[in-house]
């Protein structure tokens, strides 16, 4: 599960806690659960530079991606069946609310760090035989280089 600031892991976990022992209670069972990893909702800058350099070092690379007419529908579709917004030609940014893994990185700083997530990807993240297309896997090692070239300086 991932949750949002405006509902934390704690109050999920006490929903938890309070129906398990509800259940324990009214029947002859004892379950139990473990948490394995608890992480917090972020939320990062919208303004950030981080975001705007994204946009300036990708944007070549997402217009010479070469997708076909059947590839954009396609993208446009799934992007629609999410409530977001397609371009094949400009990078665009938008919000979202849960928690990720990279909130560990951010446990002091949860609300307004220069944080996104951009990486390669398409239809298949998180499905069985997920995969993605070696260019685009090669095109984002070299957008990570300039990327971190610039932002670090």
């Amino acid at each position: 599960m991932r949750t949002i600031p405006e509902f934390t892991n704690d109050q999920l976990e006490d929903i938890f806690k309070e129906t398990i022992a509800d259940y324990n209670q009214k029947t002859d069972a004892q379950i139990d659960y473990t948490v394995t990893m608890n992480t917090i909702a972020i939320t990062g800058n919208k303004d950030s530079s981080l975001i705007s350099l994204i946009q300036k070092i990708g944007t070549p690379y997402l217009q010479n991606q070469g997708m076909s007419d059947e590839e954009i529908k396609q993208a446009k579709k799934s992007a629609e069946l999410t409530g977001m917004k397609f371009s094949a030609d400009e990078i665009l940014t938008m919000g979202v609310s849960g928690g990720t893994d990279g909130s560990k990185f951010l446990i002091n700083q949860p609300n307004g760090f220069d944080y996104t997530m951009f990486g390669p990807g398409n239809d298949t993240m998180h499905k069985d035989n997920e995969s993605l297309y070696k260019p685009m896997y090669f095109d984002y090692i070299e957008m990570y280089k300039q990327l971190f070239s610039e932002y670090l300086k």
